[in-house]
């Protein structure tokens, strides 16, 4: 069972191998051509060359609701199954995470980074 386990495993790691080199090997392009690394905006070339900025307080914000977000899939089975006679452990549970998620917000909160800032 072991040789046929280890077996397995390196013939994996001896395939794979030989795809990734064959991957590297036919993306390989010889021909280069600076037209055609160049950006292309509907056949003119570009106004700028740098990138827009990207807002730090829109990143923070979206980081929020990610968070808040994910809390409510996690919560879901448990409100739709409260109908059922739960343990005391599982309302427990789910009370710590609303709490710890309201001092989580409350932080974000005090530490004023919803705002935003122009």
């Amino acid at each position: 069972m072991l040789f046929m386990f280890t077996f397995i495993f390196i013939s994996s790691l001896i395939l794979s191998f030989l795809i990734m080199v064959a991957g590297y090997s036919l993306s390989f392009s010889g021909y280069t051509n600076l037209d055609k690394l160049s950006p292309f905006e509907c056949g003119f070339n570009p106004n700028n060359t740098y990138r827009m900025m990207f807002s730090l307080q829109f990143f923070l914000i979206s980081l929020i609701f990610l968070v808040f977000d994910l809390e409510l899939v996690i919560l879901f089975p448990f409100i739709s199954i409260s109908g059922l006679k739960l343990s005391l452990e599982v309302y427990l549970g789910c009370l710590s995470f609303i709490f710890l998620l309201g001092v989580g917000l409350m932080y974000e909160w005090m530490s004023k980074s919803p705002e935003w800032c122009s």
